[in-house]
């Protein structure tokens, strides 16, 4: 496959009749511990496109040359082909009591929570139960890990020489279209181990109440080979580890998130960037990039950010992440898939659910998320300039939750009755190929404040809600709605706050950085409008 070919994908704006998408993973600050040979540093932080000494989201300056081709990951560094794969991939079936729940210790997939003393292998449910759901697909692989690396010459260094066989999305009909550009896939899944130095490694478990999923973020499907154009970072492993709550509920007020998930292979979902139209609230789409507009006095390289067939990519950290729909782990036909936890706990599905809500015997559709473009030119925010032109989708701040249209909520999820491996939830989320493609908030508490993290704007919170750990601001219609609404720390009390995306919130106003709250894990900055944002989110960088 040859990655260094561009292709158009239509990303879509959510209209017509409803299906789900399953999930993504969340994490908490308790206990965890990863598997594999991982190293590496776990960073949140956001990813720097720029050339030069560029500072990131997380308030790091990095220094990444733009890369033009020759910048490509060593293959002498990389593992060879015994590192790169574990040839003992067999699926244990003999745990009788959750048989169909397999051991695949190769991908680390297994769903364990020490009870189980046949195999090792169960989940919280595993107490003869009759195991997983079959109307529901828990991706825990991607291409068959035994698939021979390509023998047709160096795919470490030339992308057009990798074995990956995954498609390109194709767009759901909408009268909303927008082109972004997305590479072909080079690297299958061997290839990938052998390019960046290490096997896929990750685990699920759960212990007292909290479900802990742990990985080293190199892919267990076929993706790019990195650096490529517009991405100058290398795939590298990490040690990432992510607790949420096995009991979730959900909340009336929902909580904006960086990272609203992490995907059943340790993957964290993170749809928005970093990438800001000057110094200012005007944060680029990832899926809709298609280099910044012209009047933007920012310098990012090339008309994409280097997105693979997955809607993923590198953060300077070495982290593979994904901003969309990944491609790879989608069944060839129509299925409830779950492919990860959001970070209040609950299931994330992928594309499609059930045409009739909570009625598992029901036509399986594809869903579309509930946001439409504003109407007219752009307005400023604030008292900074806003970029030129009308609301073209180019933009968060172009976009706003419409719910007579779509099929999901604000959060890009719906109220439904899901069982998966005998645990029962009242919710869902969804990855979608429609905006907002994943979720950008959440309903439920979050226990784990590294999915909050610092860095730039989001879906209901606008461009950086002040999180306050697990609950997130008040929403408001009127300024009498935030007298109690504040945190106590607010020096200048709230204010009812419009959001990027249309939201009504009660946000801390500021004069200075001094000014604005302390929430547990979030630092909070105040930005040109008077607002107390996490830090981070106003700086460039990669998504």
């Amino acid at each position: 496959m040859r990655s260094t070919q561009r292709v158009f994908f239509l990303a879509t704006l959510c209209l017509g009749l409803g299906g789900l998408c399953l999930g993504l993973g969340c994490s908490d600050s308790g206990t965890s511990s990863s598997t594999g040979s991982t190293s590496g540093i776990g960073s949140d932080a956001g990813d720097t496109t720029g050339s030069g000494s560029t500072t990131d989201a997380g308030g790091t300056t990095d220094s990444t040359d733009t890369n033009d081709g020759s910048d490509a990951v060593d293959s002498s560094s990389s593992a060879d082909a015994s590192d790169a794969l574990d040839n003992e991939d067999t699926s244990d079936t003999s745990d009788s009591s959750d048989a169909s729940v397999s051991s695949d210790t190769s991908d680390g997939m297994d769903i364990t929570d020490g009870t189980d003393t046949s195999d090792g292998t169960t989940d919280r449910s595993d107490s003869g139960d009759g195991g997983i759901d079959t109307s529901i697909v828990i991706v825990v692989g991607g291409d068959d890990p035994n698939v021979p690396a390509s023998s047709a010459g160096d795919f470490c260094s030339d992308d057009s020489l990798g074995s990956a066989t995954t498609a390109l999305p194709e767009a759901p009909d909408s009268p909303y279209a927008f082109t972004t550009i997305l590479r072909e896939c080079s690297l299958n899944r061997t290839e990938a181990a052998q390019c960046y130095g290490a096997a896929h490694a990750s685990e699920i478990s759960v212990n007292n109440g909290v479900r802990t999923i742990t990985g080293n973020a190199i892919p267990n499907h076929d993706c790019d080979l990195y650096p490529n154009m517009g991405n100058p970072n290398a795939v590298s492993a990490q040690n990432k580890s992510y607790d949420v709550t096995t009991t979730p509920s959900k909340g009336n007020t929902s909580t904006w998130t960086r990272s609203p998930g992490v995907g059943v292979n340790g993957i964290k979902y993170e749809p928005q960037t970093a990438e800001r139209y000057g110094d200012t609230e005007w944060s680029y789409e990832a899926l809709l990039f298609a280099g910044q507009v012209a009047t933007d006095p920012n310098n990012f390289p090339g008309t994409s950010l280097g997105l693979d067939c997955n809607a993923a990519h590198v953060q300077p950290t070495g982290e593979y992440h994904y901003h969309g729909v990944p491609m790879a782990l989608m069944p060839d036909s129509k299925q409830v898939v779950q492919v990860g936890w959001a970070a209040d706990g609950f299931p994330v599905l992928a594309r499609y659910g059930y045409s009739t809500i909570g009625d598992q015997s029901s036509e399986v559709v594809e869903l579309r998320g509930s946001y439409t473009l504003k109407d007219g030119e752009r307005e400023a925010l604030g008292n900074e300039t806003p970029p030129p032109g009308e609301y073209d989708g180019t933009f968060v701040q172009d976009w706003e939750y419409n719910a007579s249209v779509g099929d999901l909520d604000e959060c890009n999820g719906r109220v439904e009755t899901i069982t998966i491996a005998g645990e029962t939830f009242e919710y869902a989320y969804y990855l979608t190929l429609t905006y907002p493609f994943m979720p950008r908030c959440v309903w439920g508490d979050i226990i784990d404040n590294s999915f909050i993290g610092a860095g730039g704007g989001g879906t209901g919170g606008g461009t950086g809600a002040p999180g306050g750990g697990t609950t997130g601001p008040a929403s408001c219609t009127q300024e009498s709605d935030c007298d109690d609404a504040c945190p106590e720390d607010a020096a200048l009390g709230c204010t009812c706050h419009t959001t990027p995306m249309g939201a009504q919130l009660c946000l801390a106003q500021c004069g200075q950085d001094s000014d604005c709250p302390s929430p547990v894990g979030v630092t909070l900055i105040c930005n040109n409008q008077g607002i107390c944002v996490p830090e981070g989110g106003p700086g460039g960088g990669m998504p």
